[in-house]
Order: structure tokens, then C-alpha cells, then sequence
């Protein structure tokens, strides 16, 4: 049996996938990206450094509400912002 745990084997992992079906041909189309999120993920990030210049976050928090607003978990940590679409993800609701 393959150990795949902590082994990192990127190719192992891959051919193990191969093997047992989840690699194949059928699920072309099945398996989608998510939405492309870096724009937001940007303007979020400009927003946040405009804020901690003006000491005024009242920008921030409003984008922030409505991105959780459209079902995106906003995630800040010190070196960026990192979007992901969440279970009630709705692109309709994404800000402008």
C-alpha cells in the first residue's frame, strides 16, 4: 500500500488518483474552478491600505459586509486578502 500521507509525491498522488477512477476522461466538466475573485481581492487590499492611512476602516468594513453579503469568506491576514466563495456563494450579489 502507498503511503501519501506527508510524503508530498505530487506524481504518487496523481497516479493514485489515475488508478482509481478519479482522473478519467468521463469527468471532463464535472470539476469546476471557482470564481475568479483576485479583482475584489485587489480593491479590498487598496482599500485596507487606504484605511490604515486615513485611520478610517468605514470603507473597508462596507465592501467587507457585502462580499460576506454575496456568500465570499474574507480572510486578512497581514501580507494580503484572500477571498473564497463560501456554500451560499451568489455572484449576482458580488459588489460593483
Amino acid at each position: 500500500m502507498h503511503e501519501i500521507a506527508g510524503r508530498g509525491d505530487a506524481a504518487l498522488l496523481l497516479a493514485s488518483a489515475r488508478l482509481i477512477g478519479l482522473l478519467t476522461p468521463e469527468l471532463d466538466g464535472w470539476i469546476v474552478d471557482g470564481p475568479d475573485l483576485s479583482a475584489l481581492a485587489a480593491r479590498m487590499d487598496s482599500l485596507r491600505a487606504e484605511a490604515k492611512a486615513a485611520k478610517d476602516f468605514s470603507q473597508v468594513d462596507a465592501f467587507k459586509s457585502a462580499l460576506i453579503a454575496a456568500g465570499v469568506e474574507v480572510r486578512m491576514p497581514k501580507d494580503g486578502v484572500e477571498l473564497v466563495p463560501g456554500p451560499d456563494f451568489d455572484a449576482n450579489r458580488l459588489p460593483d
